[in-house]
């Protein structure tokens, strides 16, 4: 049974595969600073480096049928972005690899997966909820939250994104089986090798449905740890976040949310077609003029209906006739640059009450 039984400091269990768990626990102050907010003004969570840049997540489930295999199986995939990195400023081509999870479908048989961004809101939702001192917490030195399956649907129903209960238990095990390796594009060593969730502390499907109070635990990837001990996570408007309806919307405002520190009514972001669907693989068409006048257009418009861009400047790049790229230029809104100074107000007194303490100790 994966019912937790709490003692002080150790938390035991037994992971989705049955295996036996057994984790200290720990409040680290990095924790607590990943937890506080400049303001309760808006429904908050945080950014996190590298991570929230990794292409993770493919469009649709149809996507998965055309790559599956009669036997249901899926192929590794390998995907190529950029990211600037957050010490020098530098951008950096970053290798992508994945390999699927297996999952033993209500059929009996199994079946391989990717996420969607059916898994990703989640995961989303669980880091929300780690922001929150009564579910976040350290385990084993890794960053974790504990929570039940009514607090976890709660997060996910409050922002539109309500689901019954085997499939958010679906979800959870895609992203707990989804591996990742990260490496910079040409090296040799990975800079981390591990799964969306590595540690998933679940009850039985039986149980899952039958007690929907029952504790559970999750371990988020290695790199949202390293974010939290670096202090490269920023504050950002969840509650706007989870109400964007495109994928793409959601990942340009995350990306706006982590990178655009400067924003201000009169100085625009600017990024590129090329860019945003190559980092981003949510690429919806076959050809790029329809990514560019369905995909980016819409995206963009829906970024203005919600008050985070007030105007676009578009400057196509052609070769003869052809349109080869589309440089855009991005203005925020007043109240988007209010909360990315928020975000800066707040990552300043991070750093100043870590100072305070004497620096944050190694763990």
């Amino acid at each position: 049974m994966a019912q937790f039984q709490l003692k002080p400091k150790v938390i035991t269990g037994k992971n989705i595969d049955g295996s036996a768990v057994t984790l200290t626990a720990s409040h680290p102050q990095q924790l607590c600073l990943f937890q506080s907010f400049s303001d309760n003004i808006r429904t908050y969570s945080n950014t996190v480096a590298l991570y929230d840049a990794l292409p993770i997540y493919f469009s649709s489930t149809s996507q998965l049928d055309e790559l599956r295999t009669s036997g249901g199986y899926l192929p590794t995939e390998t995907r190529y972005f950029e990211y600037k990195e957050p010490s020098t400023e530098d951008t950096v081509k970053h290798e992508l690899r994945m390999t699927p999870a297996r999952i033993q479908d209500k059929d009996g048989k199994d079946r391989e997966y990717y996420p969607t961004m059916a898994e990703k809101y989640p995961v989303d939702a669980l880091r929300r909820l780690a922001t929150q001192p009564e579910h976040g917490c350290y385990l084993d030195n890794i960053a974790g939250v504990m929570f039940t399956r009514n607090q976890l649907h709660r997060e996910l129903a409050e922002h539109g994104h309500s689901r019954n209960s085997l499939d958010l238990l679906h979800q959870l095990e895609v992203s707990s089986g989804t591996r990742l390796e990260v490496m910079i594009d040409g090296a040799k060593s990975s800079i981390v090798k591990a799964t969306i969730l590595p540690v998933l502390v679940l009850p039985t499907r039986e149980e899952w449905e039958a007690n929907p109070d029952i504790k559970c635990y999750a371990q988020f990837n290695p790199l949202v740890t390293s974010s939290i001990n670096d202090f490269t996570f920023r504050q950002f408007d969840y509650g706007t976040y989870m109400g964007l309806k495109r994928q793409l919307s959601q990942w340009l405002f995350i990306r706006l949310s982590h990178h655009f520190i400067y924003a201000h009514v009169d100085k625009p972001y600017q990024i590129s077609a090329k860019r945003m669907l190559n980092d981003s693989y949510l690429s919806n068409y076959s050809k790029f003029t329809d990514n560019i006048n369905k995909g980016i257009r819409k995206t963009l418009e829906e970024l203005q209906d919600n008050k985070i861009i007030a105007k676009v400047n578009i400057k196509p790049e052609k070769k003869g006739t052809k349109i080869i790229d589309v440089k855009y230029e991005l203005f925020p809104t007043e109240n988007f640059s209010d909360c990315m100074r928020g975000a800066n107000y707040r990552l300043r007194a991070i750093k100043t009450q870590a100072e305070q303490w004497g620096g944050l100790p190694q763990i």
